[in-house]
């Protein structure tokens, strides 16, 4: 029987996706997916939870074999809370589709989950410096005004911590992480140079990299 049509009580693993317009992607996903769960031999399901998608998306998933769970009411929580709801699995793991996540590299987190673990995270962030197949420049939203939001976002945030607590050293670890992050921006800004070239130096012309109209 495909691992994917098991049996309520043979379900030990349901992987969710939400999703919104993730046709290009979805494929993708699902795939890694299914190669994962015929490999280790886990019995589970795919879930797509679709959040109102109208560019195929849904289609993409019935043809592949992944359960679709339509979710009405808008909103990423709502369509995460919808799939997780239908999953029949033991385990739940989810992950975004738009093949940000790595869905063939879940044996880890399965190995803590029979552990007895109730939540285990990923880290997607690595010292790896690199451009994947499809990535394109992104100079919409915020990007068009700052190039690196995330790590301006990953410093306030320290930062916030450290003068709510009344903690320097909550500060410090803030004020050592500048350097850092330069360094890792310095790193992929060549990177983007050498790969978009002249589009790349026309948007940094434009933005900032960290705060807007200063730096």
């Amino acid at each position: 029987m495909d691992k994917l049509t098991r049996t309520v009580t043979s379900c030990e693993l349901s992987i969710v996706m939400p999703c919104l317009n993730e046709a290009r992607t979805l494929s993708i996903c699902i795939g890694k997916a299914r190669a994962f769960l015929a490999r280790s031999g886990i019995a589970g399901e795919i879930i797509v939870a679709d959040n109102g998608s109208t560019d195929g998306s849904r289609e993409v998933a019935q043809a592949l074999g992944a359960r679709v769970v339509p979710v009405a009411v808008r909103g990423y929580g709502n369509a995460l809370r919808g799939g997780i709801e239908a999953a029949v699995g033991t385990f739940v793991i989810m992950g975004d589709s738009d093949d940000s996540y790595d869905f063939g590299a879940l044996d880890a987190f399965v190995e803590q989950l029979r552990t007895g673990w109730d939540l285990v995270l990923g880290n997607r962030f690595s010292g790896l410096v690199a451009i994947q197949p499809g990535h394109t420049l992104l100079t919409t939203g915020i990007y068009g005004v700052i190039r690196h939001p995330s790590y301006l976002g990953m410093l306030v945030n320290a930062l916030g911590w450290g003068l709510a607590f009344r903690s320097w050293a909550g500060v410090l670890l803030a004020a050592l992480l500048v350097p850092l992050l330069l360094a890792r921006i310095r790193s992929e800004e060549a990177l983007l140079r050498a790969q978009f070239g002249a589009a790349y130096d026309a948007y940094c012309a434009r933005t900032s990299r960290l705060i807007p109209g200063v730096f």
